[in-house]
């Protein structure tokens, strides 16, 4: 992938970057101690991957981090510390353990640096990336962080401070330049490939396996909505279906991954991206099975997520049978490397 397209990945992961900052927030399950079982060995690289022209040199990364806020419509400037602190807060509850943090801090301050490379976002006054402070997406200021841990904020924040400034200086590159490293709540037992959810191939993005986020809480979840529900989302959303006849013959055949994921499925006689439909009824995955009876849609998702990259479940829960950030990092982004360690 030439740069200009490393930028066009980056512009495709704008629609969902909001929605992957807040979902963590509404899963903060306690991790399971129970192991689902030894993980895979992280797939060998594509062939295409030789034929890849050598990057730059690496940029030297940014100190200050420049946010815009939606709520204020105003940009943040932090120090490279603060923002690291308050957007790992936001993306992990406190009850994960030290080593899930760490990997989520790197991959937090490596996307930073990715988009801030890439230019990934259109946003005023030169921010990197959009955050919202008012619903908690992205970033949580030390006033937000004071009322969601309470008492328990000196020892919290002290904890976040010092897990900080262990892993401040590193991230995760791929050929010397830092790497899109997404992350999303729980998968649906498997990462899914860059290819099968935003159309371009990302060599370190690939399909892993990840099954112990079968184990979380809510894993698998069925939501109804009625006929005239169903409608109402298809009719106001989507152009060129036909909504006619009996509702439960509205949506046919369902294409995904091998991994389980949804690519695209048939509803009123078109064909619908399967992204396109879980961002329009809030389905937390797009890992879906979808049956029609006693006047309602019955969904069942499993995972959390649009799966590409880290899974937070699935680091915490190796955290808990012994991994190091490290190992975290290099099973979600195989074939990436680690600097400044």
């Amino acid at each position: 992938m030439d740069g200009r397209g490393w930028k066009s990945f980056g512009r495709v992961l704008a629609g969902y970057v909001l929605l992957t900052a807040v979902l963590p927030l509404l899963c903060a399950a306690v991790v399971s101690g129970r192991a689902a079982g030894p993980l895979a060995a992280a797939p060998d690289m594509p062939q295409a991957d030789a034929a890849l022209p050598q990057m730059p040199e690496p940029e030297s990364p940014a100190q200050t981090v420049l946010l815009w806020d939606a709520a204020q419509e105003a940009l943040l400037e932090l120090p490279l510390e603060e923002y690291l602190l308050g957007a790992a807060a936001s993306e992990m509850p406190q009850s994960y353990p030290d080593e899930a943090i760490k990997a989520q801090i790197i991959a937090t301050h490596s996307y930073y640096e990715y988009c801030r490379e890439n230019a990934c976002f259109a946003l005023p006054q030169n921010a990197v990336l959009q955050v919202n402070t008012a619903k908690r997406e992205g970033y949580l200021t030390p006033e937000v962080r004071q009322a969601l841990w309470g008492e328990w904020t000196q020892q919290n924040t002290q904890r976040m401070e010092t897990l900080v400034a262990q892993t401040a200086p590193v991230l995760v590159r791929y050929r010397g330049a830092a790497a899109a490293t997404t992350y999303y709540a729980q998968s649906a037992g498997s990462t899914a490939h860059a290819e099968d959810v935003w159309g371009e191939a990302v060599p370190y993005l690939v399909s892993v396996d990840s099954l112990q986020d079968c184990q979380a809480e809510n894993w698998q979840q069925t939501v109804t909505f009625t006929y005239q529900q169903m409608y109402d989302v298809l009719s106001t959303r989507f152009v060129g279906l036909d909504l006619s006849g009996d509702p439960g013959g509205w949506f046919g055949k369902i294409e995904s991954t091998p991994q389980g994921y949804a690519t695209r499925l048939q509803a009123g006689g078109a064909w619908l991206q399967a992204a396109d439909l879980r961002t329009a009824l809030g389905l937390r995955s797009t890992c879906m099975e979808l049956a029609a009876g006693d006047g309602v849609f019955a969904i069942t998702t499993k995972g959390y997520g649009h799966g590409v990259g880290m899974s937070q479940y699935g680091a915490a829960a190796m955290a808990q049978t012994g991994a190091d950030f490290t190992q975290i990092l290099q099973h979600y982004y195989p074939g990436t490397e680690l600097s400044g360690l």
